[in-house]
Formats: C-alpha cells, sequence, structure tokens
C-alpha cells in the first residue's frame, strides 16, 4: 500500500507475482473498508485494471482532509423527444435445440489459436449455411466463440445477444486462454489450442473445431468442448468434455442478429447440445 498527501494506492500482488491476484469477475460485489481518524468525506476515486479497459470513476467516503469533489453542473431541462421502441429478442426463426450423446473428436490440425484474446480466421472445408448466408471462413476466439462477420477478442461474457455481433454461435463463451499453462498438461500432447478435423465425405463433411483451454483466472483448471458444422446443412452440434467450474460462469447459445437469438446457459457438466436454425 502506498499513501501520500491525498491518495491511498494498494494492490494484493503485483502484476508480474501473479496476473490473476487483482481479477474482477462480472457480476461480483466487492467491498474494500479502512479505518481512519477522522470523518468520512465523499471525494473522488478512481479503479484500475491490469488486463484491459480504462480506469473507472466511482464516488467513495474517504477520510476528511480530502478535497471535495467538484460539484456536477445541473443541465437545463430540454425537450425529450419520444423514445423508438426497441424490439424485444427473439427466439431465432426455425430454429430447434434437442439434446444429443457424444463425446468429442480430437483436433488433428493445429488452427495457431495459442493465445489470450487471440482471434484466428479458419478457412472451411466446404462452404457453411448459416443466418440466412453462406460462409467460407470463421473468425475463432479462444473465449469459446466463433464469429461469421466480426473478429472480436471480448473476453466479458454476457446474456445474449451481443451488440454488433450479428450471426455468432456461442460454445461456451468465458474468459478462456489457450497459450501455455499447467492445467494443458492433461490435454494430448500436453498443449492447449484450437484444434480441427473434417469427418465423413463430399457432401455430408463435417467440420469439427475443437478447444482444448484453461481459465484465464485458474489456469490448472480446464474447459474441453467442440463445435461441429455439417457441409449442406445450416445445423450445428455443440459437444462438451470436461469444464472445470461446472459451467456456472459461461455463456452459450446462438445469434443471428442483435435481435434474433437462441441464448443457452451451459449449467451441466458434460452434457452434449445440438442445435438447427438460421
Amino acid at each position: 500500500m502506498t499513501q501520500d498527501a491525498s491518495s491511498i494506492t494498494w494492490n494484493t500482488e503485483t502484476f508480474a507475482q501473479n496476473q490473476n491476484a487483482n481479477a474482477v469477475r462480472f457480476g461480483t460485489l466487492y467491498n474494500f473498508r479502512f479505518d481512519a481518524d477522522q470523518p468520512p468525506n465523499p471525494t473522488d476515486g478512481t479503479v484500475g485494471f491490469f488486463k484491459t479497459g480504462a480506469p473507472m470513476a466511482v464516488l467513495i467516503e474517504a477520510p476528511g482532509n480530502v478535497p471535495t469533489p467538484s460539484p456536477t453542473p445541473t443541465p437545463t431541462a430540454s425537450p425529450t423527444p419520444t423514445p423508438t421502441a426497441t424490439p424485444t429478442p427473439t427466439a431465432c426463426a426455425g430454429l430447434n435445440i434437442t439434446q444429443i450423446g457424444g463425446s468429442i473428436l480430437p483436433g488433428a490440425t493445429d488452427t495457431g489459436n495459442h493465445g489470450d484474446e487471440q482471434v484466428t480466421n479458419i478457412p472451411l472445408p466446404f462452404p457453411y449455411i448459416v443466418c440466412g448466408g453462406t460462409y467460407n471462413n470463421i473468425n475463432v476466439s479462444p473465449n469459446g466463440n466463433t464469429q461469421f462477420n466480426t473478429s472480436d477478442s471480448n473476453f466479458n461474457n454476457i446474456c445474449l445477444p451481443w451488440s454488433g455481433h450479428d450471426c455468432t454461435i456461442f460454445p461456451y463463451w468465458d474468459d478462456l486462454r489457450t497459450d501455455s499453462n499447467s492445467g494443458c498438461v492433461s490435454f494430448p500432447g500436453g498443449t492447449c489450442g484450437v484444434y480441427t478435423s473434417v469427418t465423413g465425405s463430399a457432401p455430408n463433411r463435417i467440420f469439427n473445431i475443437e478447444w482444448r483451454a484453461v481459465y484465464f483466472a485458474s489456469p490448472t483448471d480446464t474447459a474441453n468442448f467442440e463445435l461441429r458444422l455439417y457441409e449442406g446443412q445450416n445445423r450445428f452440434d455443440v459437444i462438451y468434455g470436461p469444464t472445470a467450474n461446472d459451467n456456472i460462469t459461461a455463456t452459450a447459445g446462438m445469434q443471428s442478429s442483435d435481435t434474433s437469438l437462441l441464448s443457452i446457459l451451459a449449467t451441466v457438466q458434460g452434457v452434449p447440445l445440438l442445435a438447427a436454425g438460421p
């Protein structure tokens, strides 16, 4: 902890000592308490992040003799236009979901995705029909999603829809990484990454995309799952292997636009999922 005349700065460990020491998880409440010999005084504070994002300004109660925040001018009221109604997200038209059995088919081709927040463009072995279009490539994130029109590496998963990311499949969206970490030893070859394989023969091939990943906040714990795309169909399968945190933080589902989606929360370890839709 460092204290000067007008501020207190602290961290549990340095970033070099432990990359996860100051991890802040989505939807988690954090309380910090300091004892002082003076009454509280409202003042400004700043929350900074090691990993990504700009510092966040907050209003706090600090000991006395701390400068009071500058008052915010009260804006003059102006006529408020009638807002345009926001469409309610609806299920993807014609999409059906069925639970199936199955196990992961280990990928044989290394896509080169070995990192944290690294998105890799993968050529498809056949044109794939989805979201009313036909695609020859797919952008794969280590964070467990596949994007057909965007290539966003955002690790902060949310409830769907993910604004601005039309036509995306989310097999297991969470803060994951595929670079070298201790948990990778449990995977074939002792490495993490995204691997692919092709089964069947034209015109009935299946393209398998397998994630061998660990959690950013706990790199000893693994998440193993696979997405399967079907030639000549708009069908996809998701097969789940072991996931160390029992899926309590992941988002799984599919969206074809900001307002047309199928959102499924992955809640049961090892339960496979099949979906067919637009």
